[in-house]
């Protein structure tokens, strides 16, 4: 990006001299740095992924400076695309700092979806629908049992709602998300040793 500055210099003089000369003067500013740490991903629990875009960032001065938290399940938690093994969903941040200290800031969830027999054992399924939604959904289960512990979170990981839902093994339950922000959340559902992970979208 280039600013242009003027300036007019004037000078004069008690016989009545004067002098007037412009100038124009070119100051180069740097693109405004920006960082993309990639869309959401959704994994099986055990696989690793790949964060951030292609490129992560752009723009700014000089080289680059990562910071990706939480680190403790980073390869590289100073790399421009550090591989991710979560045991659980989480958000990552990364923090990017250019050559003259500017930072921009972007995340990534990485949804982990559960699996195995441990987990599942009575291979409990879950769908959400419609997804995306408008606001209005229903959550339906089967092979569910007993208490069902349903919670609904946000993108940051925050817990919007819950509820617990007694089932005799098949489970149709309506939510309402239409009072919430247009984004991605997360239905999360537990029935006695089995977790099962959802991701939705309210438009």
């Amino acid at each position: 990006m280039k600013k242009f500055l003027f300036l007019l210099l004037l000078l004069s003089g008690a016989a009545g001299f004067s002098y007037c000369q412009d100038r124009v003067i070119v100051i180069h500013q740097p693109p405004q740095l920006r960082v993309d740490a990639g869309k959401d991903i959704i994994i099986t629990a055990g696989q690793a992924c790949r964060l951030g875009d292609n490129p992560t960032a752009s723009g700014g001065t000089g080289n680059y400076f990562y910071r990706w938290e939480p680190a403790s399940t980073l390869n590289d938690p100073t790399a421009s695309n550090p591989i991710a093994n979560p045991g659980k969903t989480t958000t990552y941040m990364v923090v990017i700092t250019d050559a003259l200290k500017c930072t921009s800031a972007d995340e990534i969830t990485v949804v982990v979806e559960s699996s195995g027999i441990g987990e599942n054992e009575r291979k409990l399924t879950v769908e959400v629908y419609p997804n995306p939604t408008d606001g209005l959904l229903h959550i339906r289960a089967s092979n569910c049992t007993g208490n069902c512990l349903v919670e609904i979170f946000n993108s940051l990981g925050q817990k919007i709602h819950f509820r617990t839902l007694e089932s005799q093994g098949e489970l149709n339950e309506p939510f309402d998300l239409s009072g919430q922000p247009a984004g991605l959340y997360y239905i999360r559902l537990i029935n006695n040793k089995n977790l099962i992970i959802k991701p939705v979208i309210l438009r």
